[in-house]
């Protein structure tokens, strides 16, 4: 007999493995009660377009993304919209629900046909009642969660010299490649005569000038001083002659600025600041995608 997702799914959405179990706050937990509160979990089956939750919204929901993607993202004061990540099937989000009421920081939008499985606020304490056992273990696994990330953000305030000179220093890195982008893409926009084009390449230059003050402003914050170079990518991209050979060239700038962030990620500091270089690395893979889909299509 097909588990309960493959039958809200039907044969549209492609489903993880991965369950509503697998979730850490129900590790240690007995399969007989994994298998308990699973069944009681909520399936909901939402369209392209949809959204799961909105910014501002209370709190009040977790799940597993059974299948399909989900891109989280961020209006920022000057109204612009910021995408900080894309969750795909088998990751969980609003697993902070169990650590704290608020409202959520983010919205959440499906891109694609997407099944969640999930515990609002209300329905998971209505279950942890009824099973006390579950409960305990619960609780305990929240402690441990609680430890872990106060350890970690503990180790993330306090840097070193050479772990703040380092952080600087990529930061720079990256204000430099952005800042080239700006140029490299100001241009691009007056040379490119393919009407298809061009409104890629002025997204591309509106985000490129966001990711610029985002970085001067996280290097303001340790009191430092941000660069005024440019990178080199400009001379680079000037130096081919078509604007195919510079398109090219523009996708492999995008994919190394995703690259270095990916590389640099885990000495970054924990927060806001991981989240917004984040949305930069998915943001240059997006470029990087549809630059592709542009010369395919």
């Amino acid at each position: 007999m097909a588990c309960l997702c493959e039958q809200i799914a039907g044969e549209d959405i492609e489903l993880s493995p991965t369950c509503i179990g697998h979730l850490w706050i129900f590790q240690n937990l007995k399969a007989e009660e994994i298998e308990a509160l699973s069944r009681k979990a909520l399936r909901k089956k939402s369209t392209t377009g949809q959204a799961l939750f909105l910014q501002g919204d209370p709190t009040d929901e977790m799940f597993l993304i059974k299948g399909g993607r989900v891109k989280l993202s961020k209006v920022l004061e000057d109204g612009s919209e910021l995408t900080l990540d894309i969750r795909k099937a088998g990751d969980f989000v609003g697993e902070n629900m169990f650590l704290e009421e608020g409202q959520y920081p983010v919205s959440a939008y499906c891109i694609e046909d997407t099944l969640t499985c999930g515990f609002s606020r209300r329905q998971f304490e209505q279950l942890v009642l009824q099973h006390p056992k579950v409960g305990l273990q619960i609780i305990k696994n929240l402690s441990e969660r609680i430890t872990w990330l106060t350890m970690r953000v503990g180790r993330r305030i306090i840097m070193s010299e050479a772990e703040t000179t380092a952080l600087l220093n990529f930061y720079n890195m990256l204000l430099e490649a952005e800042r080239a982008g700006v140029t490299v893409l100001s241009e691009l926009n007056m040379q490119a005569e393919d009407q298809r084009i061009k409104p890629i390449l002025k997204k591309f230059l509106r985000d490129e000038g966001v990711n610029c003050r985002i970085l001067i402003s996280l290097i303001n914050d340790l009191n430092a001083k941000p660069s005024d170079r440019t990178g080199e990518f400009v001379d680079k991209i000037r130096a081919l002659d078509t604007i195919d050979e510079k398109i090219q060239l523009l996708i492999r700038g995008q994919a190394w600025v995703a690259r270095k962030i990916k590389e640099f990620r885990f000495n970054l500091p924990a927060g806001s600041t991981y989240l917004f270089l984040e949305a930069i690395k998915v943001q240059h893979e997006e470029n990087v995608d549809t630059l592709k889909k542009y010369f395919h299509g």
